[in-house]
């Protein structure tokens, strides 16, 4: 009787060892579809509005994440605002990261039909 008690958790434990590497095969295959499904696609976000951030041009139409319409009249490259005009002679000053997008032009072909293209 007493030999039965001590060979049980032996047989327990053993199996417990086994099992150690399989249950972390889950947690592999969740860090897995975070990364390709969550973290990959918002790095490649961050690095496209980086990208459209720094070819940014006085002149230029853009929309702010606030959804205001404006073309930029000065960029402060050492204190990161831009100087955009959203009305006649109605100038406000934005930091260069509340920039979303450059705005879409309308552009007619030869048939009148309209074509988007982005502002150059």
């Amino acid at each position: 009787m007493i030999l039965d008690l001590l060979i049980s958790p032996a047989y327990a434990q053993e199996s417990a060892a086994s099992n150690n590497i399989s249950s972390f095969i889950p947690l592999i295959l969740i860090f897995a579809i975070f990364y390709f499904l969550i973290i990959r696609p918002q790095s490649k976000k961050i690095k496209d509005h980086q990208k459209l951030i720094s070819e940014l041009k006085i002149g230029n139409k853009i929309i702010t994440n606030s959804g205001i319409y404006g073309r930029i009249k000065s960029i402060d490259k050492n204190s990161d605002k831009i100087a955009i005009e959203i009305a006649d002679n109605v100038i406000i000053n934005i930091a260069r990261n509340y920039i979303s997008d450059i705005e879409k032009e309308e552009v007619k072909d030869s048939k009148n039909k309209k074509i988007k293209n982005k502002n150059a």
